[in-house]
């Protein structure tokens, strides 16, 4: 059980910071006067990256939990 509460966590952290890198990358891409395809697409990749390891790490529910 403690194992699948510190999986949970850890997943939760991966999560939070993809949406932080997303939202600065949003954001400096609004406010820069001019945009670099570069910067953006590398900080989309990262911030998908560490999406998907969210998703991957967050424990599956059990049946009774749902």
């Amino acid at each position: 059980m403690n194992e699948d509460v510190r999986r949970h966590e850890l997943g939760k952290y991966f999560l939070d910071i993809s949406k932080y890198v997303l939202t600065v990358v949003v954001i400096g891409a609004i406010a820069s006067e001019r945009i670099d395809l570069q910067i953006v697409l590398i900080g989309l990749s990262i911030g998908v990256a560490f999406g998907l390891i969210g998703f991957w790490t967050l424990p599956p529910k059990e049946e009774s939990e749902r």
